[in-house]
């Protein structure tokens, strides 16, 4: 399915670079997962990639399913939402518009999860 690395600094792939592929990063306060070489050829959502990463063993991944409106992401790594933070993320460096159930991932695009408490997490990192 993908490659997982554990880094400290960002890095950002760009879209040349990635062909038929995308990148989900998983930032924590001290390191960060990545999940590269994440095929899109057969248009998957964002949660089918990570519920797959799940699956094989990649990521702990808490979620919760709310009928047509789509899965809310509760936390990676036993790391959950917690008021005043939570998860976020965002595409190609802008805060997402759209929830994990209906975000198709393209080749070359990024996804970043920030735990946070910020509301521009996506333009602070």
């Amino acid at each position: 399915l993908s490659s997982c690395t554990s880094q400290s600094s960002n890095q950002y792939n760009s879209a040349s670079d990635q062909s038929t592929f995308a990148t989900v990063f998983v930032n924590f306060d001290s390191y960060k997962l990545t999940f590269d070489s994440i095929d899109v050829k057969s248009e998957k959502t964002l949660f089918q990639v990570l519920d797959s990463l799940k699956d094989h063993g990649q990521i702990q991944l808490a979620d919760t399913a709310y009928g047509s409106l789509g899965h809310l992401i509760l936390g990676f790594d036993g790391i959950l939402n917690d008021a005043p933070k939570y998860w976020v993320y965002c595409l190609n460096g802008q805060k997402a518009n759209k929830g994990v159930d209906l975000l198709v991932l393209e080749a070359g695009d990024q996804i970043d999860w920030y735990y946070t408490s910020e509301s521009n997490a996506c333009s602070d990192n």
